[in-house]
């Protein structure tokens, strides 16, 4: 999963991860995707706009991004992503939305590119 969601940047993220500490980079690939992201009870897609929903509000925009363009990967509509963006607000707050909607825009205007 983890592959898929970053793809060409993927073997990056890997070393830098393995560069932060090895450890970081084995509980990264083993845990967080293959044990959460990669269970089969919902589809990868949906599981990357729930992942969306909680990046939005967390003022982590290069995660909220790796995870947009992830979602568009994964075959989530550019509406899907607008649809989960659009109510940030409403449980993290203005200032939330406004970063989220700016990754969003970035994204969605290069997504074709980042795919």
């Amino acid at each position: 999963a983890c592959g898929l969601i970053y793809g060409s940047a993927y073997p990056k993220l890997r070393k830098r991860m393995e560069e932060l500490h090895p450890l970081l980079n084995t509980m990264m690939v083993e845990h967080g995707y293959g044990r959460v992201i990669s269970r089969d009870a919902l589809p990868l897609r949906v599981r990357e706009l729930c992942v969306i929903s909680v990046l939005a509000g967390q003022d982590v925009a290069p995660q909220l991004t790796s995870h947009i363009r992830g979602a568009l990967k994964c075959g989530a509509t550019p509406e899907e992503v607008e649809a989960v963006v659009r109510q940030t607000h409403m449980v993290w707050g203005n200032e939330a939305q406004e970063m989220a909607d700016a990754v969003m825009d970035g994204c969605l205007r290069g997504s074709k590119a980042a795919l």
